[in-house]
């Protein structure tokens, strides 16, 4: 999109009525917030001055080898210790912010012309001194006023880069002090506290300027893995689970996967004992297959193995000949650098942004979740570590300083809705409700159980089928009796479990107990089931089936009943939104391949309501290249799903509500371009009169927090807001309907409010009544008697989502090139149980 376009469609999202209030309906409380208000000095200038930087190895005669160099972005501790050498040489009494890479802005001009360069020294960690050249260049001025003078109704479309000014004048100064990832800063990461897999947890601090009613700047806690120094075999060792004494190439190539995984990319470096000379850093390309005493190369025309080389040319015995290698270089003429394992430490204190596994995630919940009291004082704390105020940026070069006081704003408490069930209505407290008969129960008369899994006794399976269909009469479910003897296979036995799956795909469903840790099996059940034969299965894990109670056991009818095309429950009374016309509600998701996986497809996911109960869906997946976060098949999509309501209930909606989840702020135009003119258009070709459609964006990932203000207005032992808190003024945008919602009561740690931004309202609806839709669809989650931390149709879109992205696993012919014959052979056999995701 032009910047034009942009700006257009920014101008499009629709504003609030009343710029200084929002809705009214449920109880007036007042909440404590993570935003800390941004205060200007009488002598603030508003003029900021944008210079560009370009710093880069200096050399005299610039070699061709120094152009590739040249692409590579350098570090910022070197980027800001040149920069602070030139500001102290040239403008030594101005203070101007600076972001570590390309941006520096000023309070007005800096003393020289539009452009000057100098060449200064930088001495790095191992004691090399090298020269590097640093050009400052002026790009433009930045007019900060506006947001000196925001008020509620008239921010308009200004331009956003003074927000960005602001934020990078905030963060200067922290920034040079502390451990910079992201827009978090790190520090005490030697003190260990272990996750496990090589890596330790750290404490930080998370901060950005951002803009409400007044500008503001958020400050939370940060949490995150980073390595620790370790020996690579003493890693390999935990990994595999087999001493190192005791490791063979066999275990270590078993797991290469897992070890790569982890390793590639992260230093190690490289020592020979007793040889301080020896000492190198490299970069893990590989897990190479090749043994110390497999792999040969020649030298001086003498051909060695790199046992033989290292015991004649670097007098060491490699002690583990036998096992793999790793490669982290080239020579010179272009052959492979291979070095022994034992040789190897990871570098400690490098950042991991890759996925963690199941154990390190565990860990890291465990040890970053916290009662929101204490989540309060940490964030308090991390904002005097930060010492945002120290800061000659902002004392003397802006004029401007932060309030050291969390803000507290106005909240509302919104009531829950009632649930209707057979013969009961129940009522929400404190986001829990109990379960009564299903409003619409179905019965399962044919099933039975596969199990793919070791350590499952018979007597588990008697009890659990006896527990489920002694509950499942509970909640008006009639279970029969299963098709027995239950079949036993291994889960690497994929052509035994897909005929057994083809023998009993008459049945109406199949429970499969798999392993507890797997990261394959569950997939390879859902792909063989959903895809290739289309017969219905719920997974449960060994333990889980070994453990049950009665509310595990509720749970999984609540999801088979769902499965079976039953209703567990409906809203007693519909929200105004929904109760005048008739409205299919969409959730739509996106979610992306981890970072260090190239060659995996982005899945778009859609889910529709098919009828007016507001419970039951059906979901559209699609491929899509990597990172793409439009939806690039919308229109298609939504024509589909709108055939399928109107077969379903012989009649079309009237409106059409559109959740779109994981697009962040920059995105809004681009969904509002993109996908809402799909959407319309796809209402066009449909051709059965006019459809309104409303569209609400659903963000997670923010930092906003909410605490109560009254230790009293609390509904658990963590100190959360209640259920149903909502604020939407003040921290809000100023402009647009804008709210955050925590729609949950949490289970573990700090409850995250959700915030929702409405871009499109043909329907003209009010805040009020945009706030009781979205809640009251938190309270229609399939899986569980609570309400969720969003609306029912986004959390089947996000379940569909990863439900895709388990059946694309293990395939490693994946063709990027031609996403059309892939997205073919991609297709669920599941229409007959249009809920088979839950």
């Amino acid at each position: 999109m032009s910047s034009e376009q942009l700006k257009l469609y920014h101008d499009m999202i629709p504003k609030r009525k009343d710029p200084l209030c929002a809705g009214k309906i449920g109880k007036n409380i007042t909440v404590f917030t993570n935003m800390y208000q941004i205060l200007f000095n009488d002598k603030f200038v508003t003029n900021a001055v944008h210079y560009d930087i370009d710093i880069r190895p200096f050399e005299e005669k610039p070699s061709k080898k120094t152009e590739i160099k040249r692409e590579t972005r350098l570090p910022k501790i070197l980027c800001r210790d040149i920069f602070e050498q030139c500001r102290n040489k040239h403008f030594n009494k101005r203070f101007p912010a600076y972001d570590g890479n390309k941006n520096a802005y000023s309070a007005n001009d800096l003393p020289f012309p539009d452009y000057m360069q100098d060449v200064f020294w930088f001495l790095n960690e191992i004691g090399q001194r090298k020269q590097y050249k640093i050009t400052l260049k002026k790009v433009a001025y930045i007019d900060l006023s506006w947001i000196k003078n925001l008020k509620p109704g008239l921010a308009g479309n200004k331009d956003q880069t003074a927000i960005q000014v602001l934020d990078l004048i905030m963060r200067h100064a922290p920034e040079s002090r502390f451990i910079n990832v992201g827009r978090s800063l790190y520090w005490n990461i030697d003190k260990i506290e272990p996750l496990g897999g090589g890596l330790t947890l750290a404490h930080g601090g998370f901060l950005s300027g951002v803009l409400g009613w007044q500008p503001y700047l958020n400050v939370d806690v940060a949490h995150k893995g980073f390595t620790i120094n370790l020996r690579v075999l003493e890693y390999i060792a935990e990994v595999t689970k087999v001493s190192e004494e005791n490791l063979s190439y066999n275990d270590v190539m078993k797991y290469k996967n897992k070890i790569l995984g982890f390793l590639k990319g992260l230093k190690v470096t490289y020592a020979i004992p007793n040889s301080p000379i020896s000492k190198r850093t490299y970069r893990v390309l590989d897990l190479w297959s090749d043994s110390c005493d497999s792999h040969t190369f020649t030298s001086s025309d003498v051909t060695y193995t790199i046992t033989r080389y290292f015991r004649e040319m670097k007098r060491y015995n490699i002690k583990r000949t036998d096992l793999p290698t790793l490669h982290v270089g080239k020579t010179s003429n272009g052959g492979k650098v291979l070095v022994p394992l034992e040789l190897c430490t990871i570098v400690g204190g490098q950042a991991i942004n890759k996925k963690l596994d199941e154990n390190q995630t565990t860990n890291m919940i465990k040890k970053a979740a916290m009662a929101a009291p204490l989540r309060k004082r940490n964030i308090e704390e991390a904002f005097r570590k930060l010492e945002i105020n120290r800061s000659s940026v902002m004392e003397k070069e802006f004029h401007l300083s932060v309030s050291s006081q969390m803000k507290t704003v106005d909240a509302r408490v919104l009531p829950p809705p009632g649930l209707k069930y057979a013969n009961s209505t129940t009522t929400v407290e404190k986001g829990v409700w109990r379960l009564q008969q299903f409003n619409q129960a179905k019965s399962l008369n044919s099933w039975t159980i596969l199990i793919l899994a070791n350590r499952v006794l018979d007597d588990d399976l008697q009890m659990f089928m006896k527990d489920l269909q002694s509950n499942a009469r509970a909640v008006g479910m009639n279970i029969g009796m299963p098709e027995r003897p239950f079949k036993r296979l291994e889960t690497n036995d994929l052509r035994g479990i897909t005929n057994y799956f083809n023998q009993y795909k008459k049945l109406q469903l199949i429970i499969v107990v798999i392993p507890d840790y797997t990261d394959v099996t569950y997939g390879n059940v859902k792909k063989i089931t959903e895809m290739d034969i289309g017969v219905l299965t719920q997974c449960i894990k060994c333990k889980t089936l070994r453990s049950c109670n009665a509310a595990t056991i509720k749970n999984l009818l609540q999801k088979i009943n769902s499965k079976l095309n039953g209703i567990n429950h409906i809203l007693d009374k519909m929200p105004s939104c929904l109760s005048n016309y008739p409205c299919m509600l969409v959730g739509a998701d996106v979610t992306h391949p981890a970072p260090d996986s190239k060659s995996i497809p982005s899945i778009a996911a859609v889910a529709a309501s098919r009828n007016n109960s507001a419970f039951q869906y059906n979901v559209t997946l699609r491929l899509q290249p990597p990172k793409e976060e439009m939806i690039l098949d919308l229109e298609a999509i939504i024509l589909s799903q709108l055939n399928i309501y109107y077969h379903e209930t012989k009649s079309p909606p009237r409106r059409l509500v559109y959740y779109r989840d994981g697009v962040s702020e920059g995105q809004l135009p681009q969904v509002m371009f993109y996908e809402i003119t799909a959407i319309k258009n796809a209402i066009k070709t449909f051709n059965k009169g006019n459809i309104e459609v409303t569209c609400m964006v659903v963000q997670k990932r923010h930092h906003v927090r909410l605490f109560p203000t009254n230790p009293y207005e609390t509904d658990d032992k963590k100190g959360n807001v209640r259920a149903g808190t909502i604020v939407d003024t003040t921290i809000t945008h100023p402009d647009h309907i804008d709210f955050y919602l925590v729609s949950h009561a949490s289970i573990q740690g700090t409850a995250r409010p959700t915030k929702y931004r409405c871009i499109c309202n043909d329907s003209k609806f009010n805040e009020d009544q945009l706030e009781e839709m979205t809640y009251f669809l938190c309270h229609m989650y399939a899986r569980c008697t609570r309400s969720v931390s969003y609306p029912a149709p986004t959390y089947y879109a996000h379940l569909a989502a990863f439900r895709g992205r388990a059946l694309l696993q293990g395939n490693p012919n994946f063709n990027l090139a031609d996403l059309e014959r892939e997205q073919r052979n991609f297709t669920m056999k599941m229409g007959a149980s249009p809920m088979y995701f839950v």
